[in-house]
């Protein structure tokens, strides 16, 4: 491609427009989801004699569809392929240099889950769209979509053979609609494909539509016909023999957008900052003093105790807050961070949905109770997945001398890990539940000990340790599930997180009932009958009438 043909699509790059399509050649590097040894590995289940060698791709993976079932081939690949949690090890520097141009709309049409890893890495704001019901959902102010064309591997039903890619279109018609607004009104790079590849054949026939003159492919070739070819049809070609020069050819676009986009002087940059400082102080300040923002200054408790006869006073916070945006100003995040999570919790779904799109733009992310306060309003909204970054940013960037900031922040996370965990259970992804555990309990080790916080006689913070210490042991006890014979360790730790949140809160039956296996069933390798019998004469007179009566 000339350095004249980038200009449209650096253009609409720098308006945030566009849409980014990742072909094979984006996994390039990452032994784990490279599509050959997949197919090797799926094809042990195939009878003797089935016609294999000689077969493209695509034909292999219907052949294996023909002999096991689509179902019994997705929970195959479900098993065989890691999980974002698990690849974002592997994301290397040319994916996140890759993703880190501001296309607002990422498409995949594999079935890995390499590029959801790269945004977790990127620390970039995303949600998941598989089909016309996900774009039901309400975006978020520099929020990106990633589009899996083929479904989701895992909680889905992935798109597996051609004539269920092709009836894409009818099945989810504003998804291909809005894919090709997207296109018309910014640009469209299609990166790593082959020339003879079906999935660039079917993205054109049945998502994006005829190549148009926004559309520029990064082609995986050495032969100028097929650049040609291409080019003839309408599109603009950059042609590489190898997947390196292709990617070099990338990052040399990349360092294109950077010398276009408005650049300052350093000490214009300075300026800047000092001026954007001083303006969103003096907002702060104003703001600060209102009686209609009274209620955002106050404790974690105290926000927890807000109830209906406060919402008048929240929205017209709210509606001050939309009333500064309007006028150009930027309003602070965290009164509009917690007027969102107040809202959802009084179930004003819509108002909270109107403070999440003030907050996620203008929160600071070092700021540990705005980004908590988001978390828990996504949460509460049943956005988990959503939720999930900002409640880890939240603990990542709290105050380390000051714990029980972050106890509330750490059992909503546990919350919502334990939601990702029940649908992978309920479809039988034993792997990816092992994965998202290994991750979780990595990645908070440090923090586990908020479970052992003494609340004293503060009732709110009573309340965050029980659900850390129930959530904690429900995890603790998954673990020890997964890991089985060695799993030991787990179910000690597991039984000691739930017998506390059955001290902390003994009239809550939900840790009786989670402890309850661990202490009865040997398996567990920590059974106890005595300690178990303990615990139920121990227990409020309700309580053990709903754990000595027999199940339904």
């Amino acid at each position: 491609m000339s350095a004249a043909s980038h200009e449209g699509l650096l253009t609409a790059l720098v308006a945030s427009r566009g849409v980014l399509v990742l072909g094979p050649a984006f996994a390039h590097g990452v032994a784990a989801i490279e599509p050959n040894a997949l197919l090797e590995q799926l094809r042990a289940g195939l009878p003797e004699g089935a016609e294999w060698e000689g077969l493209r791709p695509a034909d292999r993976m219907e052949l294996l569809v023909e002999a096991r079932g689509a179902e019994g081939v997705a929970r195959a690949l479900a098993e065989a392929l890691p999980t974002a949690e698990a690849l974002r090890v592997s994301v290397g520097d040319f994916q996140r240099r890759l993703l880190s141009l501001p296309f607002p709309v990422i498409v995949s049409v594999g079935l890995d889950d390499l590029a959801a890893a790269t945004l977790a890495e990127l620390g970039a704001p995303h949600r998941v769209v598989t089909g016309d019901a996900d774009l039901e959902i309400p975006a978020l102010p520099g929020e990106r979509l990633l589009v899996k064309l083929r479904d989701d591997t895992w909680l889905g039903a992935p798109r597996l053979t051609r004539s269920t890619q092709r009836g894409l279109a009818r099945a989810h018609p504003r998804l291909v609609a809005r894919l090709r607004d997207e296109v018309r009104a910014g640009a469209a790079l299609l990166y790593g494909f082959g020339p003879r590849s079906e999935a660039l054949r079917w993205v054109f026939e049945d998502v994006l539509g005829a190549p148009s003159a926004g559309c520029h492919l990064a082609l995986r070739s050495g032969s100028a016909l097929w650049a040609g070819r291409f080019e003839h049809q309408g599109l603009e070609v950059t042609a590489s023999a190898t997947v390196a020069d292709l990617e070099a050819a990338m990052t040399r676009l990349a360092d294109r957008l950077v010398q276009v986009r408005p650049r300052l002087t350093p000490e214009s940059a300075a300026a800047l900052v000092t001026l954007d400082a001083e303006v969103g102080g003096a907002v702060r300040r104003r703001l600060a003093g209102l009686p209609c923002f009274a209620w955002a200054e106050g404790a974690r408790g105290e926000l927890d105790a807000l109830g209906a006869d406060a919402l008048p006073t929240v929205l017209d916070g709210l509606g001050l807050l939309e009333a500064v945006a309007d006028r150009g100003l930027r309003p602070p995040g965290l009164p509009a961070a917690r007027a969102a999570e107040v809202l959802a919790r009084l179930g004003r779904t819509d108002d909270a949905w109107r403070a999440l799109r003030l907050a996620v733009p203008t929160v600071d992310l070092r700021d540990a109770a705005a980004l908590g306060s988001v978390g828990r309003a996504l949460s509460r909204l049943g956005e988990e997945a959503r939720a999930r970054p900002y409640l880890e940013g939240a603990l990542a960037v709290g105050d380390a001398d000051d714990p029980w900031a972050r106890v509330s922040d750490l059992a909503w996370l546990a919350k919502s890990v334990l939601h990702r965990i029940d649908a992978l259970r309920a479809a039988h992804r034993k792997r990816a539940v092992t994965e998202v555990i290994a991750r979780f309990l990595s990645a908070q080790a440090p923090r586990l000990r908020l479970a052992a916080l003494e609340p004293g006689e503060d009732a709110d913070r009573t309340w965050s340790v029980y659900y850390v210490n129930l959530r904690l042991g429900r995890v603790m006890l998954l673990a020890s599930e997964m890991a089985q014979a060695s799993g030991r360790v787990y179910a000690e730790q597991a039984v000691d997180l739930l017998t506390r949140a059955i001290e902390l809160a003994p009239h809550k039956p939900d840790p009786y009932k989670a402890v309850r296996p661990l202490l009865t069933d040997r398996r567990w390798g920590v059974a106890d009958a005595r300690r178990w019998m303990a615990l139920v004469a121990a227990a409020p007179a309700e309580v053990q009438k709903r754990l000595t009566q027999p199940k339904a």
